[in-house]
Formats: structure tokens, sequence, C-alpha cells
């Protein structure tokens, strides 16, 4: 929030009084360290078992499990053969299958070896072979389950072969291996993602000759070859795409230079599109979708920039927006701890996990031509990217929430998010409480009504049960204790300043935010007097509480201990003069405005405001728009400006009169405890001012 330069003479007073106006907790990062892996661990895969488990194989051909209810890793049955990029996918009988990569010997050689883990056993079994030798390839399991083994290139002795075109494809249970439809062209390094129509849409990746490409080829799901689909803007090799819940497809990452932002290709009409998102030329980063409403995107080294570690980010894709997935020193290694060559596994309950990867990088210089930046040293580090916190209603208490309401007071409780970087909102039930009564929020609604059944000031506690994207979360706030002054503002807009024994107090400013009430420590018995003053559009309406009347001060004096609560009601000038022909029908009638009136001044809300009336009264508003118009109205409504709207006084005043009694008669026995106004013309005169 930003003060702008409204009230530029109150600045200071509001800077003294921020603490306590604006108790802000800023949201907690959602990410967590956990318990690291058994060994450090770069280069590896991880895929996520039937048991909510992460099978993560170490080039070493180690297996471990990480359990995401202790947030721990265990060791697993090992592989016979590690491998350096490998594939591994997760069967349709929830087996993992590995195949390919290249050894991590002196000399390394792709090769075609498949091993099959079984979670039931914690075992590794031989499975059908791929039909040749390769290392960085694409696996896909397709729709109808069969694996489909694209492109790739050979390695024999440290040296790179020659990249192939050839693609296998394997039943569900990968069990057999038949010829697959041919690449149009051999590519390695690049990507295949299955769309959302399950057509495969293979991009990029490094051409015969070993330079980035541009090309975009298409498998149909029913189709037996592949076909040209629309080239992408730029040319890319070893980057990241990834299937959004638009459809889209977003490619990111290993971005040439002079390129700016990144792109999305619709797969259903062919045709890319340029997003917000800033194009980045990091390689050694993960991309993985997360809550259904975006990616995360961690870690990554820029080439030729070693200090500039790519720093986690979000991408919100129907908002087209980057978003800092939390706050992170880039000077700082420790920060991050983890910058390249690690796995990202979505989790069942829709958390991210982080594990292993570099945690040092170095920069080799081999022939003068640049700085190419790469992973020097594994690490055991995990983390767990968790939903994000809900902070929805931590200003509540000091929006439109009354401190000591009277019994069947309705009330509105306004919530919203304070200090989230997130602009997704929250989706959901938040239910809010004040140890009595209750209502519910379903965001992203913003407020609910509250018709309290206790007396006595209230505390209030909320519980949102969580979604997607935020966690649950349960808190409570009340107002300080001791003695105060509490000024509550009625209505959308205008300021009460007050003298407070001199220490000035500055409460409900209409722009350019809105406080509502304020707290402030008085000594008992101390005489402070209110000025109310209302924003261009805005009429200050009148005081109720220990305030009474209509004039734009009011003087009183603390009660000897406790808190004296005044309110102060301001309405849109459009909506004046206020009349209590509530039907509109011209003409204020006893036995039904202002039968509304007395239901209103005895707390009945909905149906029961409305019941008993006669057939010819009709009104377009709803019962609660004219509880809120009436809410509006109770500074003119305490016509013998006691400070409170009663029944059996106020309501028999304007029934009689509306009946045609005047003089003594028409308060007689009618005037309520601690009136300020008691001659019967001066009431007279106040309910006339109200009628039609």
């Amino acid at each position: 929030m930003k003060l702008g330069a409204a009230v530029p003479s109150c600045v200071g007073v509001i800077a003294a009084l921020s603490a306590l106006i604006f108790p802000v907790t800023l949201p907690a990062h959602s990410v967590t360290q956990v318990g690291d892996m058994t060994q450090p661990t770069m280069n590896h895969s991880a895929v996520r078992l039937p048991s909510g488990q992460v099978l993560a194989v170490a080039t070493s051909g180690r297996s471990e499990l990480f359990d995401p209810q202790t947030n721990s890793w265990r060791l697993t049955g090992s592989m016979v053969q590690g491998t350096i990029s490998h594939q591994a996918i997760s069967l349709s009988d929830g087996r993992v299958w590995v195949a390919g990569g290249e050894s991590i010997t002196a000399t390394p050689s792709a090769t075609d070896r498949v091993e099959i883990y079984d979670e039931s056993l914690g075992a590794w079994a031989p499975g059908t072979s791929l039909a040749i030798p390769r290392t960085r390839f694409s696996a896909n399991r397709m729709p109808d389950g069969s694996l489909l083994v694209a492109g790739g290139v050979g390695k024999v002795a440290g040296v790179l072969g020659t990249p192939t075109v050839q693609v296998d494809r394997f039943s569900p249970d990968a069990a057999t291996r038949s010829a697959g439809p041919p690449l149009p062209s051999a590519r390695y390094g690049h990507t295949a993602t299955l769309a959302s129509n399950g057509d495969l849409i293979v991009l990029g990746g490094f051409d015969a000759a070993g330079q980035p490409s541009n090309t975009c080829f298409r498998l149909p799901s029913a189709a037996s070859a592949f076909s040209a689909c629309a080239v992408m803007p730029s040319a890319r090799a070893g980057h990241r795409a990834v299937l959004l819940d638009t459809g889209n497809i977003l490619v990111l990452g290993a971005a040439p230079s002079g390129v700016t932002v990144e792109s999305v290709y619709n797969p259903i009409t062919d045709q890319w599109t340029a997003t917000t998102f800033a194009a980045s030329q990091a390689d050694n980063q993960t991309v993985i979708p997360r809550n259904g409403n975006s990616i995360l995107v961690w870690g990554g080294v820029l080439p030729a920039q070693l200090p500039n570690i790519v720093q986690p980010k979000r991408y919100f894709s129907q908002y087209d927006y980057t978003g800092g997935l939390f706050w992170a020193d880039t000077n700082n290694a420790t920060s991050l701890a983890t910058f390249g060559a690690h796995a990202a596994t979505e989790l069942a309950d829709g958390r991210t996990l982080i594990s292993g990867g570099s945690d040092t990088v170095a920069c080799l210089i081999p022939t003068g031509l640049g700085c190419v930046s790469y992973g020097l040293g594994a690490n055991t580090k995990t983390y767990v990217v968790d939903k994000q916190p809900f902070t929805g209603g931590d200003f509540v208490l000091y929006g439109r929430v009354p401190f000591d309401p009277r019994i069947r007071e309705r009330y509105r409780i306004d919530t919203w998010s304070s200090g989230s970087w997130n602009p997704v909102a929250a989706v959901g039930n938040l239910s809010i409480s004040d140890g009595s009564a209750s209502c519910s929020v379903t965001r992203p609604g913003t407020s609910c009504y509250l018709t309290t059944v206790a007396s006595g000031p209230k505390a209030y506690s909320f519980n949102f049960a969580g979604d997607a994207e935020y966690l649950p979360r349960t808190w409570s706030t009340s107002r300080p204790t001791g003695d105060r002054i509490r000024i509550e503002r009625i209505g959308a807009a205008g300021v009460v300043s007050a003298s407070a024994g001199g220490s000035g107090i500055l409460c409900a400013i209409s722009t350019p935010f809105d406080i509502h009430n304020c707290d402030a420590p008085v000594a008992a018995g101390s005489t402070h007097t209110l000025t109310s003053s209302a924003p261009s559009g805005y009429t200050f309406v009148g005081w109720q509480g220990v305030c009474a009347g209509i004039g734009p001060t009011c003087t009183f004096s603390a009660g000897a201990s406790g808190s004296s609560v005044v309110k102060a009601y301001f309405a849109a000038t459009a909506d004046l003069p206020f009349r209590i022909d509530l039907d509109e029908s011209g003409a204020a009638k006893a036995l039904s405005d202002g039968l509304v009136l007395v239901k209103y001044m005895v707390d009945l809300h909905d149906s029961p405001l409305m019941t008993g009336l006669p057939d010819s009264y009709v009104t377009t508003a709803s019962p609660q728009a004219l509880e809120d118009k009436l809410n509006l109205m109770r500074p003119l409504l305490d016509v013998d400006k006691n400070g409170t709207v009663d029944a059996q006084t106020d309501g028999v005043l304007f029934l009689r009169y509306m009946l045609g009694i005047r003089g003594t008669a028409l308060t007689n026995g009618a005037l309520g405890v601690g009136a300020r106004v008691t001659d019967p013309d001066q009431i007279g005169a106040a309910i006339q001012a109200l009628m039609p």
C-alpha cells in the first residue's frame, strides 16, 4: 500500500500508528529443505511410484526412495549398469522403465540396455533392449500405454556418433519392441511433448551437423508417420518444453542471443505466440507443471555469466506472467544450493520435490571463445516446494468489524490477500467465527455477513480449507485490550480525527487506502474531541456510541476503564437524501415502512424483515440491500440522540409520528436512557426530515 499524496499533513501521524493499524505478516517461503539423499547425486532421474514414493536413479546405478510422509530417503535395489542421460518413465502398471544413456567412465559409450524397477520387489530386472545404443534421445508414454523412443545419438569411447532418425515402439508392458515411424530428420538433444489431444510434438534439437534446429515434427495419435509443423521462432537444443494447463506448450531455456521472450506453441492451431516470459539462455534447469495452473522453473546457469545463477521462477500461463517463487540472494550460493543437474518431481499432493544436483559451478575456456559453465560437485540437498501460504484476511480485524456488536447485529466481514505476490486468487472455503457465530466466504469472493449471537468484545478465528495453489490455514486475531478509544467507520469512505489528549489520531482514510477503524490507548476519564470530514463524493451522516448526533464534531470523556466505542457514519452523496419511504411509493406509512423500521431495530434479517407487510407493499430492494441502507441511516434513526437505536424508543417515536401523534403524546414514555434530545418538537422535526 502506498500513501500517495492524500492527507499530506497526516503522514507523520500515520507513520507513527502504522504498527497499530497494519499488523502485516509477510508470506513465508514455500520452499523447505528436508532430509538429505543418501549420497551426493547429480544428473540423475526421479520418478514418482504408485505408492507416492519417489525413485531416484543415480548415474552409478544406485537407487533410493524418497518417502513424502517422513521427508526422508532410503536405499533400495541398485541397477546393474548405471548411465548418464538415460530416460526413465513410469509404465502403465507402475513399474519404472530406464533405458539407454552413456556410461560415466573415462571414455563413455552409449548403451542399448533397459532395466525395469518393481516397487513391490524393491529390485531391478533386465528388459527388452533398445534397437541401437543411444543417448540424448526422447521417450514418451503414449495414450495407448505404449512407449515411443525417438532419435538420439550414439557414442563410442567418448566420441559422438551419427544422430539417428530411428524410433522404437515398446508394448505397454515393455516386453516387446517394434519399429516406429522414423523422424523426418535425425535429432538429439530435442524435446518430445505429448499434447492434450494425444499428438506427440518433437521440437528442435541438434541436427546431423551438430547445429541447433528450429524444426517441429508432429506424430498424431492415430497416424503412422511424422509430419512437419510450424517451426519454432528460434533454433534451440538442450532446451525444455512443458505442456501448460491451457493446452499450449511452453519452450524455454537455451535461447540464442537476441531472443528476448519465450514463446508458446498451440498444437491445435499450429501457431506460435510470444509470451512476456523473459527468454533464458540458461541450461541445466528443470521445468515442471505445478498445481494445474503454473509451472516451476528451478535452477540453471547462464553461459558466459558464471555468477548469474538463475533463481526459481513461477510461470502462470493464464496470466502470461512471470512470478518469483521466493526471494533469494543471487550472490549467495547457499540461498539456492542447487544450480543444475538436479531432478524435479511432482508429488501426489501437488508439492514439488527437488533432489540433488550441482552446488558448485566452474568455467571452462578451452579455446578462448567464451565461458562454458558446468556442474562441479554433487550434493545431497533435497527441497520440497509446497503450496503457497494463504494470507487472505490478515487485515480483516481492521475492516468493517465492530468491537462489541449487539446481539443479533449483522455486519459484513471483508477479507482480502495482503502481501501476496501470487496473481492466482485462492479458491475454496474460508470460514470466519466470532466464537459463537460464523459465516463463510467462497473464494475468490471476499465478504460474508455474520450475525452475532453472544454479547461482549469479539475475537475472530479463520479457517481456510486450502486449494490447488494455497495451503490450508487456521489463525485467529483480536483487538488490543486496555483503556482505548475505538473509532469504527461505517460506510465506504470518510475521515475521523481526534485530539485524543494531544496525541493526534487519524483513521478511516478514504484514499488511497481504507483503515476503517482504529484503536488508540487513552487515559481513563480523559476528554477527547472527534472531528469528521468526508472526501469529495461523500457526506458525513452522524455518530453513534459515546457520541451521538449529526454535527461534524463530538466531545466526550473516556470511561473509568475499558474502551469507549465511537461509530462514524458516511454515505455517498449521490444516495442522499435518506428517506424512510422504503418502498419509494411517495409516502411513509406506519403499517408498512414503519413496520420495516421496527423489524430492523429488533435485528430481523432476510425474509423475516419483509414478512407480514400489506400485499400492496412492493420494493425492488433485496432485504440485505434494504438493511445495508438502514445501517447507514442509524444516526438519523436515533432521534432521541442517546447513541443507540432502539425499537422500544426510536421505533415507537417513528410509528407515533407516522400515525399523526404530536406534542408530548409523541414522546411520553418513549425516550431512551441518556436521551440528549427530549423536546417533542425537535424530535418531530428530526423525523419529518426523513419523510418523502
